[in-house]
């Protein structure tokens, strides 16, 4: 069992819950006798701070109460650490603690923590293709393509709120959406893959956006990462496909779907396509992605 762990928390995750959450998770630590040192993130900047504070520490873990994004932000600091990463689910994906079988009800979560079990995992590493100073760590995905654009148009709309806006967003980008060619550099490879794709996901772990299964192979100990590659189809045979693509259903049968494993890509396309990984906006292609092996330390059950 854990004795001491710092507990931070994004109290804008979930809809605005995320504090409600932390407060069952706190009462549950207290019954099991771990002490807590609690505190709430005002901004991503104040956030990172307290994850360095906490990190320089002498707790035995460090607890994040939010989001796939919240999580994302302390794997900025926390990835090669000794210390563990422990999760209190509390965004509208969690899709970190879905791959890792972290309870979402936040008093199990909380159980799991204390127990201490921790897991040594591959993280994902984005570079910009035209600043190489500029990357980021992520957990689960980084994707490039319709996916993508569905999710920064969701960012910039105001109404409707909740899930119907990504559905909006994903009606409207669906309906202007056109191929995107694109160049694709694999480690060891010697020419270009040169492809009209609707999205390309790299993944260290197999869900996105909430438990959509693009990268349904993937493993976050295997030292590789999971690449799902769908070629542009029509939009009739987007309709019929896609959500079983999403599923992680029929990869190995479907002519418009291309899989492949590598420790290393290169992601060019003809025009600039966001980036993002952990459902968090990185930048715009072209991106590298590699794969930083055992580089993550998580608390599981």
């Amino acid at each position: 069992m854990l004795k001491r762990i710092a507990l931070l928390t994004n109290p804008s995750a979930g809809k605005g819950t995320a504090l409600g959450i932390a407060d069952v998770a706190l009462r549950r630590f207290q019954e099991l006798g771990v002490e807590v040192i609690s505190d709430t993130g005002t901004s991503k900047q104040a956030s990172a701070k307290l994850i360095e504070s906490a990190l320089a520490s002498s707790v035995d873990a460090l607890v994040v109460c939010g989001g796939d994004g919240m999580v994302n932000l302390a794997l900025q600091q926390q990835a090669f650490h000794d210390m563990p990463l422990g999760i209190i689910p509390a965004g509208t994906g969690n899709d970190h603690a879905r791959n890792y079988g972290i309870p979402l009800d936040p008093a199990a979560a909380a159980e799991v923590v204390a127990r201490g079990k921790t897991k040594t995992t591959d993280l994902g590493k984005l570079t910009s293709g035209v600043d190489p100073e500029t990357s980021m760590i992520f957990g689960t995905i980084a994707c490039q393509g319709f996916d993508s654009l569905t999710n920064a148009r969701t960012n910039r709309m105001r109404w409707p709120t909740g899930n119907s806006r990504y559905v909006l967003a994903a009606l409207l980008e669906f309906a202007r959406f056109q191929k995107i060619p694109s160049h694709i550099f694999v480690e060891g490879e010697d020419a270009p893959r040169e492809l009209d794709l609707t999205l390309i996901a790299v993944g260290n772990t197999s869900s996105y956006g909430g438990g959509a299964v693009i990268c349904p192979k993937a493993d976050p100990t295997d030292g590789l990462l999971d690449v799902t590659m769908i070629r542009c189809m029509s939009k009739f045979a987007a309709l019929c496909k896609l959500n079983t693509f999403f599923q992680g259903r029929k990869h190995d049968q479907a002519a418009e779907v291309i899989t492949l494993r590598t420790k290393k890509i290169r992601i060019e396309m003809d025009r600039p396509i966001p980036s993002y990984a952990d459902g968090e906006f990185f930048g715009n292609t072209p991106v590298e992605v590699e794969v930083l092996p055992g580089a993550g330390r998580y608390l599981v059950p």
